[in-house]
Protein backbone atom coordinates (compact mmCIF):
# COMPACT_ATOMS: atom_id res chain seq x y z
CA UNK A 1 0.00 0.00 0.00
CA UNK A 2 0.90 3.39 -0.86
CA UNK A 3 1.90 6.28 1.85
CA UNK A 4 -0.58 8.28 0.59
CA UNK A 5 -3.78 5.19 0.43
CA UNK A 6 -2.74 4.94 3.77
CA UNK A 7 -2.76 8.56 4.72
CA UNK A 8 -5.77 8.65 2.80
CA UNK A 9 -7.42 6.13 4.69
CA UNK A 10 -6.10 7.74 8.28
CA UNK A 11 -7.58 10.74 7.39
CA UNK A 12 -10.95 9.36 6.86
CA UNK A 13 -11.05 7.05 9.90
CA UNK A 14 -10.06 10.05 11.78
CA UNK A 15 -12.26 12.51 10.50
CA UNK A 16 -15.39 10.26 10.94
CA UNK A 17 -13.93 9.75 14.52
CA UNK A 18 -14.35 13.05 14.64
CA UNK A 19 -17.65 13.44 13.65
CA UNK A 20 -16.12 15.81 10.57
CA UNK A 21 -17.87 15.75 7.10
CA UNK A 22 -15.69 16.00 4.01
CA UNK A 23 -16.60 19.93 3.57
CA UNK A 24 -15.79 20.27 7.60
CA UNK A 25 -12.62 19.80 6.75
CA UNK A 26 -12.13 21.75 3.83
CA UNK A 27 -13.72 24.30 5.84
CA UNK A 28 -10.64 24.01 8.65
CA UNK A 29 -8.13 23.66 6.38
CA UNK A 30 -8.78 27.39 5.54
CA UNK A 31 -5.59 29.32 4.99
CA UNK A 32 -3.58 26.46 4.73
CA UNK A 33 -1.64 24.58 1.55
CA UNK A 34 -4.70 22.48 1.03
CA UNK A 35 -7.15 23.25 -1.21
CA UNK A 36 -10.41 24.11 0.74
CA UNK A 37 -12.81 22.14 -1.32
CA UNK A 38 -14.49 18.73 -0.60
CA UNK A 39 -13.86 17.30 -3.56
CA UNK A 40 -9.88 17.70 -2.54
CA UNK A 41 -10.81 16.16 0.65
CA UNK A 42 -12.26 12.92 -1.18
CA UNK A 43 -9.75 12.77 -3.57
CA UNK A 44 -7.10 13.25 -1.08
CA UNK A 45 -8.99 9.82 0.86
CA UNK A 46 -8.74 7.93 -1.97
CA UNK A 47 -5.54 8.63 -3.04
CA UNK A 48 -6.15 9.56 -6.48
CA UNK A 49 -4.54 12.81 -6.10
CA UNK A 50 -1.13 13.36 -5.03
CA UNK A 51 -0.47 14.44 -1.95
CA UNK A 52 2.30 17.35 -0.87
CA UNK A 53 4.01 16.27 2.30
CA UNK A 54 3.25 19.66 3.45
CA UNK A 55 -0.55 19.19 2.58
CA UNK A 56 -0.52 16.18 5.08
CA UNK A 57 1.03 18.56 7.91
CA UNK A 58 -1.61 20.56 7.27
CA UNK A 59 -4.49 17.79 7.63
CA UNK A 60 -2.88 15.96 10.27
CA UNK A 61 -2.92 19.75 12.11
CA UNK A 62 -6.28 20.41 11.16
CA UNK A 63 -7.38 16.77 12.80
CA UNK A 64 -5.69 17.04 15.23
CA UNK A 65 -3.58 13.76 14.72
CA UNK A 66 0.04 12.63 14.65
CA UNK A 67 1.81 12.76 11.46
CA UNK A 68 3.90 10.71 11.38
CA UNK A 69 1.31 7.77 13.09
CA UNK A 70 -0.99 8.44 10.12
CA UNK A 71 1.82 8.16 7.70
CA UNK A 72 2.39 4.93 9.17
CA UNK A 73 6.28 5.85 10.54
CA UNK A 74 5.62 5.06 14.18
CA UNK A 75 5.26 1.25 15.05
CA UNK A 76 3.38 0.04 18.36
CA UNK A 77 6.44 0.43 20.86
CA UNK A 78 4.81 -1.72 23.46
CA UNK A 79 4.36 -4.78 20.99
CA UNK A 80 7.55 -4.48 20.07
CA UNK A 81 9.44 -3.66 23.36
CA UNK A 82 6.81 -7.51 24.23
CA UNK A 83 8.20 -9.05 21.14
CA UNK A 84 12.35 -7.82 22.40
CA UNK A 85 11.48 -9.24 26.02
CA UNK A 86 10.11 -12.20 24.92
CA UNK A 87 13.00 -13.09 22.50
CA UNK A 88 15.42 -12.57 25.94
CA UNK A 89 13.47 -14.34 28.02
CA UNK A 90 13.79 -17.42 25.49
CA UNK A 91 17.49 -16.72 25.29
CA UNK A 92 18.05 -16.52 28.86
CA UNK A 93 16.25 -20.34 28.99
CA UNK A 94 18.89 -21.48 26.23
CA UNK A 95 21.64 -19.90 27.95
CA UNK A 96 20.51 -22.04 31.01
CA UNK A 97 20.07 -25.60 29.08
CA UNK A 98 23.50 -24.82 27.75
CA UNK A 99 24.90 -24.35 31.22
CA UNK A 100 23.37 -27.67 32.59
CA UNK A 101 24.86 -29.27 29.52
CA UNK A 102 28.39 -27.86 29.91
CA UNK A 103 28.45 -28.46 33.30
CA UNK A 104 27.11 -32.36 33.33
CA UNK A 105 30.28 -32.93 30.76
CA UNK A 106 32.34 -31.01 33.39
CA UNK A 107 31.38 -33.13 35.57
CA UNK A 108 31.71 -36.23 33.25
CA UNK A 109 35.73 -35.45 32.67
Amino acid sequence: MSWEKNFGEQVRRIRKARGMSQEDLARALAGTSVPRHQSTIAKLEAASRPLRLNEACDIATALGADLSSMLGVVANPDATAMAYLTRIAELERAVAVAQRALAKVGGAK
